[in-house]
């Protein structure tokens, strides 16, 4: 058998490890690189663009997927506050209460952000070149 078949398998028997929850408009390379590091670390993400089922109703997949990950990371970037399925992802992480949400500052959006709960956790801020390549840091 495949690795890919194996990885696909596993995915929908247990869910995802990681979904990737971003603003198309300005975070759509960094979260393509943050899926792409976090794979290679044997995590299996959730990203809509590669995951997301043809014809399907968008928030319906969007809250079904976040329900079946473990983790989901918020990319902050400039205009993740304002984007409408962030808005919706956030909403459904909240509401479930079992998913824990790891959001990352790109942009410094952290005091930005509406949601008092999202803004009272703890953070990982990305660094100056990170933010401006809107690549993933190593560290």
């Amino acid at each position: 058998m495949s690795s890919r078949f194996v990885s696909g398998l596993t995915t929908f028997l247990f869910g995802y490890d990681v979904f990737v929850s971003y603003s198309y408009k300005d975070g759509k390379g960094y979260a393509a690189a943050l899926e792409d590091s976090l794979g290679k670390l044997d995590f299996s993400c959730f990203l809509d663009r590669k995951e997301l089922p043809y014809g399907g109703e968008l928030t319906t997949s969007l809250r079904r997927a976040i329900r079946r990950s473990k983790a989901v990371i918020l990319v902050g970037t400039e205009t993740a506050p304002q984007a409408h399925y962030v808005k919706v992802e956030l909403a459904e992480v909240l509401a479930n209460g079992r998913t824990k949400l790891i959001p990352i500052d790109v942009d410094g959006i952290r005091e930005r952000l509406d949601d008092v709960d999202v803004r009272n956790l703890i953070w990982i801020n990305e660094d100056a070149a990170a933010a401006r390549t809107r690549m993933p840091s190593v560290a």
